[in-house]
């Protein structure tokens, strides 16, 4: 549905209130998601051993990931590239892809950080680690602006990963997406899914302030 004449500067200036409000959202979910990753690659790393399964795997990856947080970066990444190379499929290879991408991301290579995070997406062991590669990919269109990007690989997140504890949270970018789109009757459909999907949580009692403020709908 399409707004026109003064009501096209209202939805314009009631989309532009909500960009701005979730921009620190944004920054706060994105941010908090890098503790998530080390500590989702710290869990895996513990069943890894505790299983004595690709300890030698398990090992190389203690070592990639000792040296980034030394500081020796260069060995570190070296380290973690040779165990992907030699245990291409091991829980501690797509870990070190995990790392290895947000490396890449922290020195703007987001093309590089793109590769790790699909084949974490496509091939990740154990299957629990995927839902991570595909949001961190979004996370890299979202922070270069390719919004077209970042609303068609949300839209397979939450078909595809619908019990995630990150699908709320992709819900909620799909939104923003949308109204950066100034696609205004597709934000208001995710907003109301997520009211509608995710009762009594923060992201519905937030989408449902947000539609309330929303421009009514013209034919």
């Amino acid at each position: 549905m399409q707004l026109s004449g003064n009501s096209q500067n209202k939805a314009a200036n009631a989309v532009l209130a909500i960009v701005n409000q979730f921009r620190e959202h944004r920054v706060r979910t994105f941010t908090v998601l890098g503790g998530v990753i080390i500590l989702a690659a710290l869990v895996f790393l513990i069943i890894a051993r505790i299983q004595k399964y690709d300890v030698y795997a398990s090992d190389k990856y203690s070592q990639g990931y000792g040296n980034i947080a030394a500081g020796n970066q260069a060995q570190g990444v070296a380290i973690l590239e040779d165990l992907i190379k030699v245990y291409p499929k091991t829980p501690a290879s797509f870990e070190a892809r995990l790392l290895l991408s947000e490396y890449n991301i922290s020195i703007g290579n987001f093309s590089q950080s793109l590769i790790y995070l699909s084949e974490v997406e496509r091939n990740g062991n154990p299957k629990q680690i995927r839902p991570i590669g595909l949001y961190r990919m979004i996370a890299i269109y979202d922070q270069t602006n390719d919004i077209e990007n970042a609303v068609n690989y949300s839209k397979i997140f939450v078909e595809k990963y619908k019990d995630s504890f990150l699908v709320k949270d992709t819900y909620m970018n799909l939104a923003r997406f949308y109204l950066l789109k100034n696609s205004l009757e597709d934000a208001r459909k995710t907003y109301t899914d997520i009211v509608a999907k995710f009762p009594a949580t923060e992201e519905a009692a937030i989408s449902a302030r947000i539609l309330e403020g929303f421009p009514q709908s013209q034919q």
